[in-house]
């Protein structure tokens, strides 16, 4: 199932519209389109603004940090193959003291893309909140 079926699946029994979890005023559709609304008339002068400018003004809030975190897992998962190369280069060149800077890069990088992906399921369970 999706993660969204989740809690409507422990409920059991038959599935009403009164027994569904309630959405977070701030995920509510009518408070979406109220906000995006004030903030549509406040650009309907200026024709540089489009529809998609508006939304993005109007989610940017809530997802900011988790493209921080984007980034960073990004970057740990761009860099795995050079630091396989470089444990592998000190290893085969007996260079052991760099080893331990070696891996604790590793370990940082893994840590992001750890955090990244938590981030992530956050996101996927209640939206950054």
């Amino acid at each position: 199932f999706f993660w969204f079926m989740t809690p409507i699946v422990k409920l059991g029994g038959d599935i009403t519209f009164d027994r569904l979890p309630r959405l977070p005023a701030e995920d509510d559709v009518g408070m979406l389109l109220e906000r995006f609304q004030a903030l549509w008339a406040k650009r309907k002068d200026d024709s540089s603004i489009t529809v998609r400018n508006t939304v993005l003004e109007l989610l940017a809030p809530r997802f900011q940090l988790l493209t921080l975190w984007m980034i960073l897992s990004i970057a740990a998962e761009a860099s795995q193959p050079i630091c396989i190369g470089v444990l592998v280069r000190d290893l085969r060149k007996g260079e052991f003291d760099r080893l331990g800077l070696d891996y604790a890069l590793c370990i940082f990088l893994g840590v992001t893309a750890l955090v990244n992906s938590l981030a992530f399921q956050q996101v996927l369970w209640g939206g950054a909140r």
